[in-house]
């Protein structure tokens, strides 16, 4: 039997010996050992792997608490990982995960995906490079349209909306209702629908491009609402068309496609000659002599000569109708034949003689003669001999705004209707009716300005003379030689300080009626009528008279005063009486200075009728020293002053004067 290995003795197990331990000696055999005396070989630490060491006291207290730290991990509310090993699978499923979900560039995109550090880092560096890359001003755009091929150049918005703008058409801004006759294209018409609705002809005017700087390629509208027809116009413009004359309904466009170059396009009616109207467009490049067509608006003349010589050569065309705006003058020339010509525009035309200098314009009486253009002007002056040069005529009718005349052409009208705004007058006269035949002469203001008195109508008969301002620089006599007339009377001013007749003279029989208007002034030394036998003159109204001298001077015939009230210094002097009633007043109130009735020329004589006569309620105020109410001869007898009513005055009365009624 073997002895190679522990063994113990029986005895020694059968003894009572506390605090042993059994423990193996050198000799291999089992022993008990003092515990105290033993030595432990222990590690303090939780990686050895020798078998035989003892684990430290402290390791323990560090594996207890690796022990209550799972345990606390594992009181989780989450009961999905109450377990060691749900926590091992939850860490190896969020390890796969993020193998997946990162993503390391910067164009595989994905909702669910999240970048890399790395890939943040390349974004910044985009980011600072964009930073560091500012716009040079020198690159923007100052001008779009001059730079729209520049690949350098960048715009505003603003600059890109307004320039986008300019280009397309847009009707947001509403409608331009263009009521006028003259009209022209402006640099925003492009935003509006533009619409004409004057009942007149009008001129739609394209402007230069160094007066309207207009971008070439914008586009214009337009459309005729009125009646008026519109016609383009432009100087130094050159129109691409087949028509620039649009009637009521029409739509038109205006295109600019080089600097003075505009295409127009629109409706193009067949020509439509009117029979009887001749045209007349001075403007360049519409209005042309060589190839205009009578009665064709869309062909007209240039000038007014070539128009009436293309005219006389066809007896139907007599209406000469002016489209433009452009002034003129337009001359008449040559002599007229029989028929009726009518010259019409609405624009301020000038016709005049041709040269100023025309001879024989009209000389037959079967012609009639219409001029209808009232903002225009008639200018009949001519440096031939009024003898030579003369308007006759079985009808003269002028409507216009300025009339001009002078000695070198005389209008001889049967009747003559001339009514204007403004009447010059350089010499001459007018005849404005012959016989029973009236006519008018009306002007709000006459102004003459011959070197001495003049006259203005001559030898007219059944004529009205209508005016609010009458100044003459010498002298105008209103009616000489005429036999009937009404003249409705305004302010008259005359320059000059001699006396003279500025109403009627000369003409025996004569019937006169003159209507005051308003509270009327008549300013310096004048006349209203001298050496008149048997004449009428008939006064209504209130009139003031500046001057010192007698308003009548040597007189034979009957004045007679209605509603009259008159201020002036002497009524008449040197008066001469055939045997009746010289002075009719009916309820007047007359206010002399120290002469009202002087009869203190007459001749010896023996009245047998009144020589004054007085109706109704009359006053008369005599407002200087001496109160010469009545002045008489001494060698007069039976000078009677016949009152029929009531006659109030402060004036004295001379001896050898008897009246009736007298109230002082």
């Amino acid at each position: 039997m073997s002895i190679n290995h522990n063994r113990i003795k029986v005895a020694d197990l059968e003894k009572n010996q506390p605090n042993k331990i059994l423990t193996t000696n050198t000799s291999g055999e089992l022993e008990f050992s003092e515990i105290n005396d033993i030595k432990i070989d222990s590690y303090n630490a939780l990686d050895y792997t020798i078998a035989g060491k003892a684990l430290d006291a402290r390791q323990g207290k560090i594996l207890k608490d690796l022990v209550d730290n799972i345990n606390i991990l594992l009181t989780s509310d989450n009961v999905n990982l109450d377990t060691v090993q749900e926590l091992v699978n939850a860490i190896k499923t969020v390890q796969t995960s993020l193998s997946t979900i990162l993503v390391n560039d910067l164009s595989t995109g994905g909702t669910t995906k999240a970048l890399t550090a790395e890939m943040g880092k390349s974004l910044k560096a985009l980011i600072d490079a964009l930073t560091n890359s500012k716009l040079d001003i020198a690159n923007i755009s100052q001008d779009i349209e001059t730079e729209k091929v520049s690949t350098t150049k960048v715009a505003s918005v603003k600059q890109l909306y307004d320039w986008s703008a300019s280009l397309f058409q847009t009707w947001v801004l509403g409608i331009n209702r263009i009521l006028g006759v003259t009209y022209t294209v402006g640099l925003n018409d492009y935003k509006t629908k533009n619409i004409f609705s004057n009942s007149s002809p009008i001129a739609l005017s394209v402007p230069s491009n160094t007066s309207v700087t207009i971008p070439i390629g914008t586009k214009f509208s337009y459309t005729v609402q009125g009646s008026g027809t519109v016609t383009i116009i432009g100087a130094g413009i050159t129109f691409i068309q087949k028509n620039l004359v649009y009637t009521t309904g029409d739509t038109f466009f205006l295109e600019k496609t080089d600097t003075n170059t505009w295409v127009v396009e629109g409706n193009v009616p067949a020509p439509t000659v009117v029979i009887g109207n001749v045209y007349i467009h001075a403007s360049a490049g519409f209005g042309n002599d060589s190839t205009a067509q009578l009665g064709n608006p869309a062909r007209p003349f240039l000038t007014l000569s070539a128009a009436m010589s293309a005219a006389e050569s066809n007896n139907l065309y007599r209406t000469f109708i002016f489209m433009t705006a452009s002034s003129g003058p337009y001359y008449m020339n040559g002599s007229f034949g029989a028929g009726q010509y009518t010259f019409y525009s609405d624009f301020p035309v000038i016709i005049s003689l041709q040269n100023n200098a025309l001879s024989g314009l009209i000389m037959t009486n079967s012609t009639d003669l219409i001029i209808d253009i009232p903002t225009g002007t008639v200018d009949f002056r001519s440096t031939i001999v009024k003898n030579q040069t003369q308007l006759w005529g079985v009808k003269v009718s002028i409507k216009c705004r300025t009339y001009i005349m002078n000695d070198g052409f005389i209008v001889r009208g049967n009747p003559l209707n001339l009514i204007c705004e403004e009447l010059i007058h350089h010499g001459g006269f007018l005849n404005p009716s012959n016989g029973s035949i009236g006519g008018i002469i009306k002007a709000n203001t006459i102004t003459s300005t011959t070197a001495g008195i003049s006259d203005l109508t001559q030898s007219g008969d059944n004529f009205i003379l209508d005016f609010n301002q009458c100044t003459t620089t010498n002298g105008l006599v209103l009616a000489q030689y005429c036999r009937s007339a009404t003249i409705n009377h305004g302010n008259y001013t005359c320059g000059s300080s001699a006396t003279f007749t500025y109403v009627v003279q000369w003409h025996p029989n004569a019937v006169i009626t003159i209507n005051y208007k308003g509270d009327c002034l008549v300013s310096g030394n004048v006349r209203l009528s001298q050496q008149i036998a048997n004449q009428i003159l008939k006064f209504t109204g209130c009139v003031t008279y500046t001057g010192t001298v007698p308003l009548f001077y040597r007189v034979v015939g009957l004045a007679k005063f209605f509603n009259c009230q008159i201020k002036c210094a002497v009524l008449t002097t040197q008066f001469f009486v055939n045997n009746y009633v010289a002075f009719e007043f009916t309820n007047c109130y007359i206010e002399c200075g120290y002469d009202f009735l002087d009869f203190s020329n007459v001749g010896p004589m023996t009245f047998t009728s009144p020589i004054a006569r007085f109706k109704g309620n009359n006053v008369v105020y005599m407002t200087s020293i001496p109160q010469n109410y009545i002045k008489a001869s001494s060698t007069t007898n039976n000078m009677i002053i016949e009152v029929i009513g009531n006659l109030r005055t402060n004036g004295i009365l001379q001896p050898g004067v008897t009246q009736s009624n007298l109230i002082t």
